[in-house]
């Protein structure tokens, strides 16, 4: 396979390998499709997630009327039913739950696993707040985190940023700015490290063909990998705060990554001009040639 996608055309190839990304990708990320053709249908009508009549809800608001203070005003009630879900629902990401990198539950699903990342609970919080008259509870995102608005309050962490919002019957989608986007880098460290290394690999080993060299692989691998810890520190204490720039872990980890890159595409080049390259024409001996007469006696 190999040899034969080394002697397709460039275009060929090209298709080929982004076809092959794609096909790991989806697996590393995606390992349940059932769960990632359902996640579409959800993501496009994020609204039906939210279940006011779920079957469990009449317990759910029972241990919440106990937990209400007297002459509680809305904002009191929402800040409860907040702090119930953070003790309810236990914080675990996707891709531990589900497997899947990213998968948005119903209510009757959060509620029988116990134990989701942020757009679960936002999920549950609108549901009970929905049940308990405020119709206009609605799911409010970015690319990295989901939160509730009521009323115009804002639950379960809030970021300034809104790149999913519904008005009225309408869907508002937006781009992510820089600040978010450097943000879903920074949860780096918290996605599986062998997933990370999976992809890694996969990557430069498409751009590395068609080089057989496997000392060069060996380069080029030892080169992402090191980037790949770099960024992972970095990951780790933007996370926590701590750096919440692009400090000088952050900078050589990416050009780490980058001189992989380049070293896996320009390896093929280089070897492959060397291999082909011709050997020069060995030279004729300029010294008369010794002719030796074996003499016998007669």
């Amino acid at each position: 396979m190999w040899q034969s996608l080394a002697d397709s055309s460039l275009p060929a190839r090209f298709v080929i390998k982004t076809l092959l990304f794609v096909v790991v990708l989806g697996a590393v990320l995606f390992p349940n499709p059932v769960l990632l053709v359902r996640q579409i249908g959800h993501f496009r009508n994020h609204d039906a997630l939210i279940e006011p009549n779920m079957a469990a809800m009449k317990d759910i608001n029972a241990e919440i009327d106990k937990l209400m203070p007297t002459n509680a005003v809305p904002k009191d009630e929402f800040k409860v039913v907040e702090r119930y879900i953070y003790r309810t629902i236990k914080y675990q990401y996707d891709w531990y739950n589900w497997l899947n990198a990213d998968y948005w539950p119903t209510a009757t699903e959060v509620w029988q696993r116990k134990r989701e990342d942020c757009d679960g609970r936002a999920v549950l919080a609108a549901s009970i707040l929905r049940a308990r008259g405020y119709t206009n509870a609605m799911l409010v995102a970015n690319v990295n985190h989901v939160w509730v608005d009521v009323d115009g309050v804002e639950l379960m962490g809030p970021h300034a940023e809104k790149n999913l919002r519904r008005e009225g019957n309408k869907v508002i989608l937006s781009l992510p700015g820089f600040k978010t986007l450097r943000d879903m880098v920074a949860q780096l460290s918290a996605f599986p490290a062998l997933r990370s290394i999976t992809i890694i690999l996969i990557v430069a080993l498409l751009l590395f063909h068609p080089c057989r060299h496997k000392g060069a692989f060996c380069l080029v691998a030892a080169l992402a990998l090191g980037g790949y810890v770099l960024l992972f520190e970095w990951s780790m204490l933007a996370m926590k705060g701590d750096f919440p720039g692009f400090p000088f872990n952050f900078i050589v980890g990416a050009l780490l990554e980058f001189a992989a890159a380049g070293a896996a595409l320009f390896a093929a080049r280089f070897f492959n001009n060397r291999r082909g390259s011709p050997r020069p024409a060995p030279v004729e001996d300029a010294r008369p040639r010794e002719i030796v007469v074996k003499l016998t006696q007669s």
